[in-house]
């Protein structure tokens, strides 16, 4: 798996403050010994100026750049964090359908 830097954010409210990465994962999709596509999926990272870093990994979102670029790029504008980004992810795919 590899991961391409995407963005981040800085989120602020009354309770806390946070920093938030997102990255674009890339897995191999082999047939047998060779290279058959890429699978891409999205990770986002929540880290706290005080309390524990979450992390969310969405693995297998699609197999085209196309549709990662926009989905990853609406998460990073909209300052979408770990305990969201599922709920997010099936309203995006519900609009591919």
């Amino acid at each position: 798996m590899r991961r391409i830097s995407w963005g981040s954010c800085h989120l602020e409210c009354a309770e806390w403050v946070a920093d938030v990465h997102y990255d674009i994962l890339i897995d191999p999709i082999y047939n047998g010994h060779d290279l058959l596509c890429e699978d891409y999926g999205a990770r986002i990272e929540l880290l706290p100026e005080s309390g524990s870093p979450e992390i969310v990994e969405l693995h297998g979102i699609t197999p085209f750049m196309s549709v990662i670029r926009p989905f990853i790029d609406s998460l990073c504008r909209n300052g979408v964090t770990p305990a969201t980004a599922r709920d997010v992810l099936e309203d995006y795919l519900a609009i591919l359908e």
